[in-house]
């Protein structure tokens, strides 16, 4: 008789006891995901630019919060304590602050970011802990694998949806193939070109990603060697923080700003071209670009060479507009006239663009 209860005893328990390895096996692997994750978003040298900067301190909370929450509802699923492991983590994100100015080149250990790690781990703990006594083990432990799996998948999507390589790719899907030494876009305006020449920077991203090189050739003549900003001559950009541009070109002084984005979506490489700018006077500018440098040319004569680690042109944004004499955000505005603006895929130099 007693086996025989028991035995009945034990089935209806096996339901229970391979759901709770369900919740533990999805609890571990959303810690690990998220792991994984936070280590990328450190590691890798460009960060997609979503909504939310994943460099911030805020960012830094929530990672360590779904982090944390994952790997609270997995020790409190092998019944392990909770706040025992909430201490540990909370010194596990304080060290891996401390150990970013030892291990990742060109990022440092921030005490605000310690903070917003720490903090992240106790609200989760203190979240899974009003949860157990809310909804009871089984529910709370539900809850938590459903949520830290859900933020997972839907993290990934927002940072593969909004990474720049991504969005370079669909947008260039259907482009045109290398068109060589004819101009991708050619403007040409004695008067004076428009501000906005066009919409976006599709055709000019796409092309230069798959040749690898891209040239501009510019001819325009300053008013007045008092302008500063720099202004814009021409830019591919959405604003002048240096995550807003592509490439421009503009006026310094008497000198030549130019400003290229590399190999980092939220980056650029800013060079200045001194004594170039010779007011009321007609001038050429060619400026060329590689995959792992930049040539300037000031009325055939060269006068800027640049070297990078590499340009990558797949992190340029093709949504971004292409502008003569003004920003986007409608300042920064060129006093003179922007003759022509001739865009090509290609360093190949034919005889009448010499």
């Amino acid at each position: 008789m007693t086996n025989a209860l028991e035995h009945s005893k034990s089935e209806i328990e096996s339901p229970q006891i391979l759901a709770t390895q369900r919740v533990t096996l999805v609890l571990g692997l959303s810690f690990v995901g998220w792991l994984l994750l936070s280590a990328w978003l450190l590691l890798s040298p460009s960060v997609p630019d979503i909504s939310l900067d994943v460099t911030s301190t805020w960012a830094h909370t929530l990672t360590f919060f779904w982090l944390s929450f994952a790997a609270l509802g997995f020790v409190v699923a092998r019944r392990q304590g909770l706040w025992l492991w909430t201490v540990a983590l909370i010194e596990i994100g304080v060290a891996s602050e401390v150990a970013q100015a030892v291990v990742v080149v060109g990022r440092q250990g921030s005490v605000s970011d310690a903070i917003a790690d720490a903090a992240g781990v106790l609200v989760a703990g203190a979240t899974l802990s009003a949860l157990l006594r809310v909804l009871g083990r089984e529910r709370a432990l539900r809850l938590v694998a459903f949520t830290t799996l859900a933020s997972l998948l839907l993290s990934l999507t927002l940072i593969v949806t909004a990474n720049p390589t991504v969005r370079s790719w669909w947008a260039c899907r259907n482009a045109p193939t290398s068109v060589g030494d004819i101009p991708l876009l050619s403007f040409d305006a004695e008067a004076g070109l428009a501000t906005e020449l066009s919409s976006n920077s599709t055709d000019i991203v796409c092309s230069a990603a798959r040749s690898d090189a891209l040239r501009w050739v510019v001819e325009f003549t300053s008013e007045t060697a008092s302008q500063d900003g720099p202004t814009r001559i021409v830019t591919s950009s959405v604003g002048a923080d240096e995550n807003q541009v592509n490439f421009h070109l503009g006026q310094a002084g008497v000198n030549l700003s130019v400003r290229v984005r590399t190999d980092n979506p939220r980056d650029r490489e800013w060079e200045t071209i001194e004594d170039v700018i010779r007011p009321g006077a007609r001038q050429r500018v060619e400026v060329e670009i590689s995959d792992d440098q930049m040539l300037v040319w000031v009325d055939g004569v060269q006068r800027g060479s640049f070297r990078y680690a590499v340009v990558d042109f797949g992190v340029w944004d093709p949504s971004y507009p292409l502008l003569a004499g003004s920003e986007a955000t409608g300042d920064r505005d060129f006093l003179g006239t922007v003759h022509s603006i001739d865009v090509y895929d290609s360093l190949v130099r034919s005889a009448d663009t010499t």
